[in-house]
């Protein structure tokens, strides 16, 4: 990805991530914003770069998992091909996630969701089902389950994915 698409990519994720935040009663100062700005950064630069690892040390309740959701509706409105994993303790934070992401008219089959509980509000799909659509979310246990293919949400499309978050 060349620069310029590097910086469109982040400010339309970043200012949808702030603008999400401040309509969640949040008032961002300078400090947060550029917080804000410098996750969605690293999740840019990410895709290109094989082995890098990051942590961002931002307070609760700061948009980190809101990111993530800027992040992936900004590579869908511009249209870019990325495949990325979203990896999550709780079932339930992956399935608001995913009806976020819907909300955000990101469309359903190009969110796979895999999980092995059975009550979630959100049936898991297949691992077949999740090999075939550019962001999946999963969760910690179901990465490390013996029965799980790694195929069904490493790879996208025989293709190893872009990022894991």
């Amino acid at each position: 990805m060349d620069a310029i698409l590097s910086t469109q990519l982040t400010k339309s994720a970043s200012d949808y991530t702030i603008s999400l935040l401040t309509q969640y009663g949040n008032e961002p100062n300078y400090d947060h914003e550029q917080a804000i700005i410098k996750i969605i950064n690293g999740f840019v630069q990410m895709l290109n770069h094989t082995n890098i690892k990051a942590a961002y040390p931002l307070f609760c309740g700061g948009g980190k998992s809101t990111c993530i959701r800027g992040f992936l509706k900004a590579l869908h409105d511009l249209n870019l091909d990325y495949s990325v994993v979203v990896s999550a303790t709780q079932v339930e934070a992956l399935c608001e996630l995913k009806r976020a992401l819907i909300e955000d008219n990101i469309p359903t089959d190009k969110i796979g969701l895999l999980h092995s509980k059975s009550e979630a509000s959100i049936p898991s799909d297949t691992e077949e089902q999740v090999n075939t659509r550019p962001f999946v979310l999963v969760t910690h246990n179901k990465i490390k389950h013996a029965r799980t293919q790694l195929d069904s949400y490493f790879f996208y499309i025989d293709k190893q994915r872009d990022l894991v978050i």
